[in-house]
């Protein structure tokens, strides 16, 4: 925590905040890597796991993930970069269900505005749903996810092909 207020003050970072900046860049430095992210979480309290959300919490930081400028704002790091995030629900959270999205889903909405807040523009979702009631009520669901998965596949490998030709 005083190695990011040392950094966003300009203080010089101490040897000791030097060495945490420098495990930060690390835990970062695999979505620099990546040209596609991917990403697998699941709906909890309908949000996301308080590990990925620590996860974000340390490697979002200025000059890691993101710039910023007075005059112009943020802008993220990660440029050109496709991510893939899937979420899984154990409920129905279609419109028309007990547990709609508009209302109760907190977790799409967050790590899409997280991607796009580091630079990632082209951010595609996966969506499985009903993954409590087990496999003879969400067979349908499962089939969809999967449908929607190898449709989503095919786009990448296009994308992959094109940028490659």
């Amino acid at each position: 925590m005083l190695a990011k207020y040392a950094g966003l003050s300009g203080t010089p970072l101490t040897p000791s905040q030097q060495q945490a900046w420098a495990t930060l860049q690390e835990l970062a430095q695999q979505l620099h890597w990546a040209d596609i992210v991917l990403l697998s979480t699941p709906l909890w309290n309908f949000s996301i796991p308080y590990k990925l959300k620590h996860f974000i919490d340390l490697v979002s930081q200025k000059d890691i993930l993101f710039s910023f400028d007075p005059e112009h704002g943020f802008a993220g790091l990660l440029r050109d970069k496709t991510a893939v995030v899937v979420h899984a629900r154990g409920l129905d959270y279609a419109a028309q269900s007990l547990t709609p999205a508009q209302r109760f889903d907190f977790q799409k909405p967050y790590v899409e505005a997280w991607l796009r807040f580091i630079g990632i523009e082209d951010v595609r979702s996966l969506i499985i749903q009903k993954t409590l009631f087990g496999p003879d009520i969400d067979h349908a669901a499962r089939q969809d996810a999967r449908e929607a998965a190898l449709q989503l596949a095919e786009d990448l490998l296009s994308q992959t092909t094109e940028a490659i030709a």
